[in-house]
C-alpha cells in the first residue's frame, strides 16, 4: 500500500513539474520595454498626444532634443501636443531598438536605443531631413506596465572635418 501511495505522489509531483514547464515564460524586460516603445510610437504616428502621455509615469521628466523640459505626465502631454501640432504634425517616427543596458532592480531599467523621425517640418513649414535620434531613458515598471520615467532623446554632433595637412 505504501508503494502505491508513494508512486501516486511521485506521479502527481512529476505531472505538476511538467505542467509548470509548459507555461509561457515571463516576458523579458527588453521585450516588454520594446513593446512599450513601439506602442508609444504607434500613438506618435497617429499624432495622439493624449495616448502618447499614457506611456509616461506620473512623475516622469522629459527633456527633448531642443532642450525643452516637461515634468509630470500632464506637462509631458502639453509638450507632446505642441510638438504633434507643429514640427511633427505630418511626421512618422519609429523606434529601431531600445535595450536595457543596466538593470536598476526589478522595477527600473536604464535603456539606450535609436529612433528615426521622417516628415518633420521646420518653423517655416519646410521639410526637414530624416532625424536620427539616440534614446537614453529610464523605464519604470508600475502596475505590470513599463513606463518612461526619465527620457533624454538627443542627436549626436558630427565631428568637425579633418583639416588639410600642410607640409
Amino acid at each position: 500500500m505504501k508503494r502505491i501511495l508513494t508512486a501516486a505522489l511521485l506521479m502527481m509531483f512529476a505531472t505538476s513539474a511538467f505542467a509548470a514547464d509548459t507555461k509561457k515564460p515571463p516576458m523579458k524586460s527588453d521585450e516588454a520595454i520594446m513593446k512599450t516603445a513601439e506602442a508609444f510610437f504607434d500613438a506618435w504616428n497617429k499624432h495622439d498626444a493624449k495616448t502618447m502621455a499614457t506611456y509616461w509615469a506620473e512623475d516622469a521628466t522629459l527633456i527633448n532634443p531642443s532642450g525643452r523640459m516637461a515634468h509630470g505626465s500632464s506637462d509631458i502631454e502639453k509638450l507632446l501636443t505642441d510638438e504633434q501640432t507643429t514640427m511633427f504634425k505630418g511626421s512618422t517616427a519609429k523606434v529601431l531598438q531600445l535595450n536595457v543596458t543596466r538593470s536598476l532592480g526589478s522595477t527600473m531599467a536604464f535603456c539606450d536605443g535609436e529612433m528615426t523621425v521622417d516628415g518633420a517640418q521646420g518653423r517655416d513649414g519646410s521639410a526637414m531631413q530624416q532625424m536620427k535620434i539616440h534614446l537614453a531613458v529610464i523605464m519604470e515598471k508600475k502596475g505590470g506596465r513599463w513606463l518612461f520615467a526619465e527620457a533624454r532623446p538627443y542627436s549626436f554632433v558630427q565631428p568637425p572635418p579633418e583639416s588639410a595637412k600642410t607640409n
